[in-house]
């Protein structure tokens, strides 16, 4: 469907549909906006200051190691969710082979007792019962409502925001979600700082403030929730090639598609610098660096939203 919007002269007459469109910055929200306005008909150019896509989504060699700097697990990487079927509109699965892991994240107590956070909610709690039988209650009832969770993911809208649908589609959608309303009020309501003290086990206590691998005090049990749940229904694993090949596959599709792409030749090194503001000295002298770029891109200046 093409969304051809007018512009009007200043006479008040209308003038030519849009039919091109710039786009600053060649990371994923950037690429994605280039495929879909393909897909849409628009001509398009990215510009991107640094040499290869990705933005903050990329990798780089050092001797004989990888650092990857983005993609711990990706949502939506396997059927059953809405979300999957963005990523392969956008091209970015396509060919590659997708690692599950049965482990989210172990955590390691002082007393060198492990926590193993099993995606799979029977194995988790048949785990967590023999660390801590004396924590049965809080433990049954956490796994139950991880359960109730992993089957209200698979009705979540990811395809079109709640703002975008109207009273029909809304109601519609709110139908869905009766069945987990309780564990979605509980889940947002409590602090998952608050909700680990039910256990008398300081192993447990420590390690669910950790499973997401940094203690996050200000987080509720909801997020927790949600990674583990996207791990069980295998749609959070890792692909192939990992966060700068997600980029390439994408930018491939971008230009499959015939959309256009201008890089900074030699910007690797500067990266860095340019990327990041304190890095480079000032949020200031980042944006310059940025507008010198766009000057000698373009031959123009960048309005101030870019």
């Amino acid at each position: 469907m093409r969304d051809r919007r007018q512009s009007t002269t200043r006479g008040g007459t209308a003038a030519r549909p849009r039919e091109s469109m710039i786009i600053v910055g060649g990371g994923l929200g950037g690429l994605s906006t280039g495929v879909y306005a393909r897909m849409n008909g628009y001509r398009t150019r990215i510009f991107e200051m640094h040499e290869i896509p990705g933005g903050c989504c990329t990798a780089w060699d050092k001797g004989d190691f990888t650092f990857d700097w983005c993609v711990s697990w990706l949502l939506g990487n396997g059927p059953g969710s809405e979300m999957h079927q963005i990523w392969m509109e956008l091209g970015a699965l396509q060919g590659k082979e997708m690692r599950h892991f049965d482990v989210f994240n172990v955590v390691r107590g002082q007393d060198g007792r492990k926590v193993y956070f099993y995606s799979d909610p029977d194995r988790l709690e048949a785990h967590l019962l023999d660390l801590s039988p004396a924590d049965a209650r809080v433990i049954r009832d956490f796994c139950q409502g991880l359960r109730r969770f992993i089957r209200c993911l698979r009705v979540y809208p990811f395809l079109k925001p709640v703002g975008l649908m109207g009273p029909v589609e809304r109601t519609r959608m709110m139908s869905k979600f009766i069945p987990y309303f309780n564990v979605i009020r509980k889940s947002i309501t409590v602090l998952m700082r608050d909700y680990s003290q039910r256990f008398t086990d300081p192993l447990l206590t420590d390690a669910f403030n950790h499973i997401l691998y940094e203690k996050h005090p200000n987080f509720p049990v909801l997020p927790f929730y949600f990674q583990l749940a996207a791990h069980a229904g295998r749609a959070a694993g890792v692909p192939e090639g990992g966060s700068l090949g997600l980029a390439r596959s994408i930018e491939d599709r971008y230009r499959r598609l015939g959309g256009e792409i201008s890089y900074t030749p030699g910007s690797r090194r500067s990266w860095w610098r340019t990327t990041v503001p304190w890095a480079y000295g000032s949020a200031t002298a980042a944006s310059t660096a940025r507008t010198s770029w766009w000057r000698r891109a373009t031959g123009t200046r960048p309005c101030t939203s870019c």
